[in-house]
């Protein structure tokens, strides 16, 4: 029996697991010659999108522009609201209406953006040949220079992976910080 993914299309599905179906995945990934996502079987594709989505709601949490929709009841941090896309409104010949999303500056609430979509197929990819959080194991570490001695806890001192790719993908989603985490 094969697994259905639930896909969040920006209307706040109940139990919505990727941003970007199977279908779409195949078509963004054939488009950019990533041959070995045509390798894998639909219920691995699956998996890998649902990992992704996991990676990049969790990864980026903190630093989405607006705030979700419906918080309490929504699955995935997206759709948002509040979002601006836009330094200036955009104007019309006509006075738009007042809830006119586009001519505010500001992302419908319905959207699901095509860099967010982009940046989960991406990291399915990677997903699915590698995992793409490591888990952090807390380390000790001495150091004893003649009678001095220092002993530090924290991280096993592994660097935690960056993906360029899905960093580059989502950085207009995000609320500005100095740097990109």
């Amino acid at each position: 029996m094969a697994d259905t993914l639930i896909v969040e299309t920006g209307a706040i599905i109940v139990g919505a697991e990727s941003y970007i179906s199977v279908v779409d995945a195949d078509a963004y990934h054939s488009t950019h010659g990533n041959t070995a996502w045509a390798s894998l079987s639909t219920l691995d594709k699956e998996i890998a999108l649902r990992k992704a989505t996991v990676y990049v709601d969790g990864h980026y949490f903190y630093r989405w522009k607006g705030s979700q929709v419906q918080p309490l009841t929504q699955e995935l941090q997206w759709p948002r609201s509040g979002v601006r896309i836009a330094k200036d409104p955009v104007y019309y010949d006509v006075p738009p209406s007042f809830y006119d999303q586009a001519y505010l500056g500001y992302l419908a609430i319905t959207t699901i953006p095509k860099q967010l979509k982009q940046a989960v197929c991406e990291a399915a990819l990677i997903a699915s040949t590698s995992e793409l959080a490591e888990t952090l194991t807390n380390g000790i570490s001495s150091k004893t220079v003649d009678v001095i001695s220092t002993t530090y806890t924290g991280s096993s001192g592994e660097a935690t992976k960056k993906y360029q790719i899905i960093d580059q993908l989502r950085v207009s989603l995000l609320e500005s910080s100095g740097d990109l985490k």
